[in-house]
């Protein structure tokens, strides 16, 4: 670039000097031709000196148009041929995250294997936590770690035994303790992979509570990350008002009833909150039952 601005100073100097040269001799000339007199030599040198103040100006301006001409040619060349591989590689980046998406429900979807139940839980609750992250200000590349996050929450549930996660009625201590894993599992399952890093707090946190009485870590508060602190809203509601193995689903508005309550306790007041205002302005979006306005 330097190398260039160079070359192009000089050669308009050079075309400068040369046409100024040109005119300077080839006007001495036509002077000395046309007249012997001092007196009008040295008129005409006055005028003929004018005259090449506005030459030297008409040159530079051509000059440096052409420059500037070339440049602004090139730069929008330039400019395009940036905009045409941006272009391209934000095709190839969005076709990329389609194929990760496209892999994350197949996980999702593999779960129905083992309980339809779950798999169609994990799609419910990835809509309603993804909408009600987008109504708490969520911005885009948030929600699209929180939806992966969501679909992807139960994904340790793979490895634990059908004897336990399949069992009709309660769990003992030790199968208790077997699924409370489930979170610290999928974490070590999607740790390595790099794009899902920023989806994991779901999947690793969403059993924690507000009180700090949660698992696998006990956080407390603002400790849990939001994304975890939504969906685990969500996740209780989808439960309660579910058919499970071991109950039958619970009323819309005894769901409601039990969020409400442990606001403050398991969940993050503000979630609550912000979740309710959802379930009563835009019921639709709840496949388990609507919430009347009061």
């Amino acid at each position: 670039m330097i190398k260039s601005n160079r070359r192009a100073v000089l050669r308009v100097v050079i075309i400068y000097v040369l046409l100024a040269f040109l005119w300077i001799f080839l006007t001495d000339q036509l002077v000395i031709r046309l007249t012997t007199d001092t007196d009008a030599i040295t008129l005409i040198q006055t005028y003929k000196g004018l005259a090449f103040v506005v030459f030297s100006g008409v040159v530079i301006f051509f000059l440096l148009s052409q420059e500037l001409r070339k440049r602004e040619n090139a730069w929008l060349e330039y400019a395009h041929e940036r905009n045409r591989l941006l272009d391209r590689l934000w095709q190839k980046h969005s076709e990329l995250e389609q194929a990760y998406d496209k892999t994350i429900e197949g996980w999702a979807r593999a779960l129905e294997m083992r309980s339809q139940e779950v798999q169609e839980h994990s799609l419910r609750v990835t809509e309603i936590a993804v909408r009600l992250g987008e109504s708490m200000g969520l911005q885009r590349e948030e929600l699209n770690h929180l939806r992966r996050g969501s679909l992807l929450h139960d994904i340790g549930k793979m490895c634990i035994p059908d004897s336990i996660l399949l069992k009709e009625g309660p769990l003992d201590d030790d199968e208790r303790a077997m699924i409370e894993q489930h979170p610290n599992i999928g974490f070590d399952l999607l740790g390595p992979i790099e794009f899902l890093r920023p989806a994991l707090d779901v999947p690793h946190y969403h059993h924690e509570k507000w009180d700090g009485s949660g698992y696998p870590q006990g956080l407390k508060g603002e400790e849990i990350p939001l994304a975890a602190r939504i969906f685990s809203v969500v996740d209780v509601w989808d439960a309660l008002t579910s058919n499970r193995t071991y109950r039958l689903a619970v009323t819309p508005e005894q769901a409601q009833a039990y969020i409400r309550g442990e606001s403050g306790k398991a969940f993050d007041p503000e979630v609550v909150h912000a979740f309710l205002k959802l379930l009563s302005e835009e019921p639709h979006i709840f496949p388990n039952g609507h919430y009347e306005r009061k």
